[in-house]
């Protein structure tokens, strides 16, 4: 039996070798060879003018739209408008029932009214406080001085008793006769100042009592306005008797009114009676008699007047005065108020001015007087004093001078009580008056409380009504009237029918592109691709909208144009103009090749040694993305230029 053995391992190697050449010469006949043609497609660079747009869908909706509600619950008393009524902005759309709104307002107004006077109240307490503050530091002052006055006597007095008691020297004889010319000429100075403070105490009180005639005319002027002119459209006039214009529930003010009205009236009157009486001529103590009778007046005004609003807080029945009325007149009684509350201050600040200047013109005098009384006693001491230095005393005199130094001493004793007592009065005085004070400051605080209220009220008021707050036509109105709505339901809405707007969503990927501005070409889908409109962009949201997990950003634009095909609710198809470059070099996108993070494209050049065509890359830089699948070539190509887009390879 033959076997067959197996090729040596050199064999083998042999024969790879011939399969490797043979291969290479039939890849470069077949597939090498130089002189193949390239087979290829390209474009030209040519320049063209590209746009660059994002396309997106949206919807019309108004520009101006509104969801109206209360923002209070309560029952509907009023529907003014239904749907398809056109309205204009402030129009009254629907209202509530406000009976209880308008009685806690008249409630606030009121509380405002009686916190006001109040306030006043304490204020003249104040100034009636500070006034006897005033006389009680007068007392205080008048009795230092007079215990002055004894210390000094007490002095003199012992004084006076040692020298009785020593005799007299020559020396001595000299020094009192020098002492009783000085206290001659402080007397004559004493005398002449005297003469001076009464002098300037008669002027100034003069200067005060001027103006005493314009500040009570002033006072009556404004109470006749308050009582012939601001509340005469309150009252009626039947016969001799007077009525009120309107129904209130009030009846006991309106009794009290009616009853005081024509005397009021009466009393104004004569009040002008009294002034004509006055002249120029009148006496002070006149004059300090027509301020007292002239602020008795003003409170009877300001009473009356407080009683007639009571009238007016109290339910009023609407059949006899409209809401506007009642609001009138109500203004007219707190306008008479405040003009009379301010002429009672003007009156009283006159009577403290004058009281005031003439506790100053007593406390001057009688300060003055006591320098005259001390220079008299000053001389009569010296005189005295000399007479007793030229005579040695008797026993009699020495006991008389021990009398008059222990009468002295009891004098001190005496007045330093009275200065005692007169200082604790004053301590008193300004306890009651940081009293009165502190209630003043409650008083004030009331006020503000007590217009808070109204302001509250008047706010709550405003809530029970639901006005326009554009023009527009009403979309909606869920509601009627006797049913009870809640706050915060939106029960009718309305529309601004002469413009609108496209509201989009735009992917974060082209957010980038557009901006506030931007110029955008409109389709609608009720109409077709034919009819166009035009619109801009005019908000971009800067927080995103995610849309099945996509971060979208909303942007709004305005149509310019208004047409009446255009409808809230349809589809819009926006094509929106983002850049645009005219006449600049451009390929289709495709052709760009994107390797390491640079740009470049491959071009057909004829290679000069074989005069064939063959391919070149070189490295371009690109710019605007044209909607239409172009890229603008910024370098590294030239018009003509022939760009490969696709190649393959020639069997």
């Amino acid at each position: 039996m033959h076997f067959q053995h197996p090729p040596s391992k050199k064999l083998i190697i042999i024969t790879a070798i011939i399969v490797i050449i043979l291969s290479l010469i039939l890849l470069k006949v077949f597939y090498l060879d130089p002189n193949k043609p390239l087979v290829y497609e390209f474009t030209t660079v040519n320049k063209v003018d590209l746009t660059q747009e994002v396309s997106v869908t949206g919807t019309i909706v108004p520009k101006d739209s509104a969801d109206l509600s209360f923002e209070i619950t309560g029952k509907v008393k009023g529907i003014y408008a239904a749907v398809g009524d056109s309205v204009t902005a402030g129009q009254v759309l629907i209202k509530l029932d406000t009976t209880e709104l308008d009685a806690k307002l008249a409630q606030a107004q009121a509380a405002v009214d009686t916190s006001l006077a109040d306030a006043s109240k304490a204020e003249t307490q104040i100034q009636s406080s500070q006034l006897g503050l005033k006389e009680q530091q007068a007392k205080i002052d008048s009795a230092r001085a007079l215990l002055a006055q004894y210390q000094a006597g007490l002095e003199k007095e012992q004084v006076k008793l040692v020298e009785i008691k020593k005799g007299a020297r020559s020396e001595q004889l000299q020094v009192a006769q020098t002492k009783v010319i000085n206290a001659q000429n402080n007397l004559i100075d004493a005398q002449t100042n005297l003469a001076n403070v009464k002098n300037k105490a008669t002027n100034d009180l003069v200067s005060l009592y001027d103006d005493v005639s314009d500040t009570i005319y002033a006072s009556y002027t404004k109470a006749d306005d308050a009582i012939n002119k601001q509340i005469t459209d309150l009252w009626n006039k039947s016969g001799t008797t007077y009525e009120l214009s309107y129904s209130t529930s009030d009846l006991q003010a309106k009794s009290d009114v009616e009853r005081q009205y024509s005397g009021i009236k009466d009393e104004v009157a004569a009040w002008k009676q009294e002034i004509d009486g006055l002249s120029a001529t009148s006496t002070n103590e006149n004059w300090d008699r027509a301020l007292e009778k002239s602020r008795n007046h003003l409170v009877n005004v300001r009473d009356f007047l407080i009683r007639q609003m009571d009238t007016l807080n109290a339910g009023i029945d609407n059949a006899s005065a409209s809401k506007t009325t009642l609001n009138t007149y109500r203004t007219s009684v707190v306008t008479a108020r405040t003009n009379i509350n301010t002429e009672l201050t003007a009156i009283t600040t006159a009577q403290q001015g004058i009281a005031s200047q003439k506790i100053t013109n007593q406390n001057n005098i009688s300060t003055a007087s006591g320098a005259v009384n001390t220079a008299q006693n000053a001389l009569d001491l010296a005189k005295n004093e000399q007479q007793l230095t030229a005579i040695q005393a008797s026993p009699e005199e020495i006991a008389g001078q021990e009398a008059a130094v222990r009468q002295a001493a009891a004098n001190v004793t005496s007045q330093k009580a009275i200065l005692a007592q007169a200082q604790a009065g004053l301590d008193t005085q300004r306890s009651q008056i940081d009293q009165t004070r502190a209630g003043a400051t409650s008083a004030q605080a009331g006020v503000k409380q007590a217009q808070a209220n109204l302001q509250n009220a008047q706010a709550q008021l405003a809530k029970a009504t639901i006005t326009a707050p554009i023009p527009g036509i009403i979309t909606k109105q869920d509601t009627k009237v006797g049913e009870i709505v809640s706050a915060q339901k939106n029960i009718i809405s309305l529309l601004n029918p002469q413009e609108y707007k496209i509201e989009t969503n735009i992917p974060e990927a082209d957010t980038a592109k557009i901006k506030i501005g931007d110029t955008a070409a409109v389709t609608l889908d009720a109409y077709g691709d034919d009819v166009k409109f035009s619109a801009q962009v005019t908000k971009i949201d800067p927080a995103e909208t995610v849309i099945e997990g996509v971060s979208t950003y909303k942007t709004t634009l305005k149509l310019n144009q208004k047409d009446e095909r255009i409808k809230s609710g349809l589809t819009a198809n926006v094509d929106i103009l983002t850049a645009q470059r005219s006449q600049v070099l451009a390929i289709v996108q495709r052709a760009v090749i994107n390797k390491d993070g640079n740009k470049f494209v491959q071009i057909i050049v004829i290679d000069p040694q074989t005069n064939r065509e063959t391919m070149k890359e070189v490295p371009v830089k690109t710019g605007l993305r044209g909607s239409d699948g172009n890229i603008e070539i910024t370098e590294g190509l030239a018009e003509g230029d022939k760009v490969i887009v696709y190649t393959k390879e020639n069997p």
